[in-house]
């Protein structure tokens, strides 16, 4: 699951709580796998850290601030993996490549087929999944109205869908 725009609003560079706008839509999609005992991984670049805008402390805080939604049980559900390396490094666990999902994957024993990526409808957000599988299957949150869409789909910047998803027009 991405985090900046799937789960909280995007604005670039947060680190204060109080610029961490959590969805609640979010909240309650974690809260139900945890209840069904699916570990959620959020996966997450940080460039802020290595452009120095803000520190690790700064991103665990607002990791256990973020985390105050959630009971003991779903709390351990949890996993959070980061990228702190801004763009100009080349590293290789940056999104979209795919070096933090490869990880989580064979960490876990993840069947990819019987998974779920979460994240944005923006073709360059899912670029890191195409090396490890071409059918992820993708939930899809984005700008379509702030609509939850289900399927392997993802939407080009001019607004055309790849394998566009079940309720968009």
């Amino acid at each position: 699951m991405d985090r900046d725009g799937v789960i909280n609003e995007d604005k670039g560079y947060v680190y204060k709580p109080e610029d961490f706008n959590v969805y609640s839509d979010a909240i309650k999609l974690i809260k139900f796998s945890a209840s069904l005992k699916i570990p959620i991984f959020i996966v997450t670049n940080q460039s802020g850290i290595g452009r120095g805008f803000y520190s690790f402390r700064d991103f665990k805080n607002l990791n256990q601030h973020f985390l105050r939604n959630f009971n003991e049980f779903e709390k351990s559900m949890i996993s959070i993996s980061y990228c702190p390396h801004s763009p100009n490094i080349g590293c290789s666990c940056r999104k979209p490549k795919s070096y933090m999902l490869r990880r989580i994957i064979r960490k876990n024993r993840i069947k990819v087929t019987k998974s779920y990526m979460v994240g944005p409808l923006k073709c360059k957000d899912y670029d890191h999944t195409v090396d490890i599988t071409n059918r992820w299957p993708l939930i899809g949150i984005g700008n379509v109205n702030r609509k939850v869409v289900f399927g392997t789909a993802c939407q080009l910047p001019d607004g055309r869908w790849i394998e566009k998803p079940v309720g968009v027009n």
